[in-house]
């Protein structure tokens, strides 16, 4: 699997710029590089499920209860960075879940989750995957041709090379999700807005 540097010097190739032999090198690709790096992986982690991100967690309560509207809070974990499934319920932002009452099945607020579920709550998420070597190789390449997009302007200043890297981004992350849904078993979907308007 790919390292670190090879995704960047990877980004850096496709911007036409020199390779880097480590993110401390005194140049402006390196700089620029170590500068993007952790938010461009934690937000292109968090756009999708993507299976070697997915972590699992049984949280137990926390003593502190909420003030009101909820009983319970579970602090998320340290590499949370989005919710998947709260015990049998997918998180799904296109089709709420209907519950009986006019609380939410959970609520998520200040890197807790508060809800009326007992503990142990069962949490699926994606977590930040600092070690590359656990990257899916489409994704390495998705995050090497997005690096190079958010950094095209500071290192190569050219439109169209941007806009050509931009549509690469948007063909890789389609083979990416396409390949990562492959090694995804059937589950059951959420019930759309459309069939709990009926219930």
């Amino acid at each position: 699997m790919a390292n670190q540097i090879e995704i960047v010097n990877l980004a850096l190739i496709k911007l036409g710029a020199i390779k880097i032999t480590s993110m401390g090198d005194d140049v402006k690709e390196a700089r620029t590089m170590s500068a993007a790096w952790g938010i461009a992986r934690d937000s292109l982690l968090r756009t999708y499920n993507w299976r070697f991100a997915i972590a699992r967690a049984s949280l137990a309560a926390l003593v502190d209860t909420p003030t009101w509207g909820y009983d319970y809070q579970y602090q998320l974990p340290a590499d949370y960075l989005r919710l998947v499934q709260v015990n049998d319920y997918f998180v799904n932002i296109n089709s709420p879940l209907y519950l009986g009452d006019t609380n939410e099945l959970y609520m998520l607020e200040s890197g807790k989750i508060l809800t009326n579920l007992s503990a142990p709550l069962k949490v699926r998420y994606i977590r930040r995957v600092e070690d590359t070597n656990d990257f899916d190789p489409c994704f390495a390449n998705l995050l090497a041709t997005s690096l190079a997009a958010q950094c095209c302007n500071d290192i190569s200043d050219s439109g169209s090379l941007k806009q050509s890297l931009m549509d690469e981004v948007k063909l890789l992350q389609r083979q990416a999700l396409k390949a990562n849904a492959i090694e995804t078993a059937s589950q059951a979907l959420p019930d759309t807005s459309f069939i709990t308007a009926r219930l």
